[in-house]
């Protein structure tokens, strides 16, 4: 795959309907105790929440961008980031569909989610709380330099700290 194509677009509800059937498949719940969205409905309104960019409390900045194809628009997945205003960490996930995994789209979007953030938002301290069973994203964030700082039965918490 030619990575160059391969664009972060910020979340709006827009998106919607070209997200929904990728988030509908099961098999990316299983490390997870998220569920599927119940209705298109129910993904535009939680959309629409996060497209505002900030936690209602306001301690809290959200990220959240849609990982598509430049030329094709064709949705592969999201990267997300949440970052806390006063310790300036961000918590990053993401999910990349089914039938796109194994293609180095999951660290290619990652890698530019984290540049964004450092060069936009002077992030420098990064987190993820990855299953232990889910050998891929494991693999991803290993590749990128984190490193497991804490391990209980089901997750481990993986940091990365940038100049």
């Amino acid at each position: 795959m030619d990575y160059t194509d391969i664009t972060l677009e910020p979340l709006t509800a827009v998106h919607t309907e070209a997200m929904f059937p990728g988030l509908c498949d099961p098999k990316l719940y299983t490390f997870t105790a998220d569920t599927p969205p119940k209705s298109l409905e129910d993904l535009r309104r939680t959309y629409k929440r996060r497209e505002k960019g900030i936690s209602p409390d306001n301690n809290e900045f959200w990220f959240n961008w849609i990982i598509k194809h430049q030329q094709t628009d064709q949705c592969f997945g999201y990267v997300q980031a949440t970052l806390d205003k006063d310790t300036r960490q961000a918590e990053i996930a993401y999910v990349v569909f089914n039938p796109y995994w194994h293609q180095g789209i999951a660290k290619y979007a990652v890698e530019m989610m984290l540049k964004h953030l450092k060069e936009n938002m002077s992030v420098r301290h990064f987190k993820a709380v990855i299953h232990n069973q889910n050998l891929a994203s494991i693999n991803v964030i290993n590749a990128m330099g984190f490193v497991a700082v804490e391990t209980s039965s089901n997750e481990t918490v993986y940091e990365l700290i940038t100049l």
